[in-house]
């Protein structure tokens, strides 16, 4: 997405009578009508150089889900199509966020899928995920986004006993799965155009739209079956 698309985007919310906050302060309101949370996962510098001046201008602070073990480096993470890696921000760019009000999340620790891992490295990758995120920012995290969107009963119990209060996914919702740790969103896309958007932003969301980024969520499955055999898992 373009920093001119972003911006005739984020001017497009705000013809919706609506606030914006983080993610934080969005869940533990009772009352959701009206109210919007930005939320970018996996922390790319290019939110630092795009998205965050174009927020700070409007006074909206959104929310970033960050992998400790990635910032500051390339996204190798990521299935490499066209040759292209992009690198996520360093610590003196989120602490920067941080100090304009923005949140920072976790998105895991080193971008595995949460919910294919075995017990005892998902606590592993949430930890060291806390760890780190507390030593850098000096500030306790409470709410994870996770990597592909993809959460099991297991990642959930282990994410609240490690102290986390709440869970993003996108599209899915798995049976048996606190809700608190299961929270669905809709991802913006570059086709989005105002109604589509309008309609996201206050989640009255199409059957169409939710169709959509349930494509969008399998695609993200491709990673994982790529990526899944160089993972960690001792």
């Amino acid at each position: 997405m373009t920093p001119k698309l972003f911006s005739r985007q984020i001017t497009g919310l705000l013809s919706i009578p609506a606030e914006f906050m983080t993610i934080t302060r969005y869940l533990t309101d009772a009352v959701h009508e009206n109210k919007i949370a930005l939320t970018f996962d996996d922390g790319y510098e290019s939110v630092y150089q795009h998205a965050f001046p174009i927020l700070r201008q409007l006074d909206i602070q959104a929310t970033v889900f960050i992998n400790p073990a990635f910032v500051g480096q390339f996204n190798t993470w990521d299935v490499n199509l066209g040759y292209l890696r992009f690198r996520h921000m360093n610590w003196r760019q989120l602490q920067q966020l941080q100090s304009c009000g923005w949140e920072i999340g976790i998105h895991g620790f080193s971008h595995q899928d949460l919910s294919r891992l075995p017990e005892s490295v998902v606590k592993k990758e949430i930890a060291l995920a806390l760890c780190v995120m507390n030593s850098r920012l000096q500030s306790e995290c409470r709410v994870i986004s996770f990597p592909f969107g993809n959460v099991n009963e297991t990642v959930a119990r282990v994410g609240r006993e490690q102290g986390l209060t709440a869970g993003l996914t996108m599209s899915r919702r798995p049976k048996n799965v606190d809700p608190a740790f299961s929270v669905t969103r809709l991802g913006v896309y570059p086709f989005d155009g105002r109604h589509s958007l309008r309609y996201k932003a206050l989640r009255r969301g199409t059957t169409v739209q939710r169709m959509m980024q349930k494509v969008m969520d399998v695609c993200s499955d491709f990673t994982v079956f790529v990526k899944q055999k160089n993972w960690n898992i001792d």
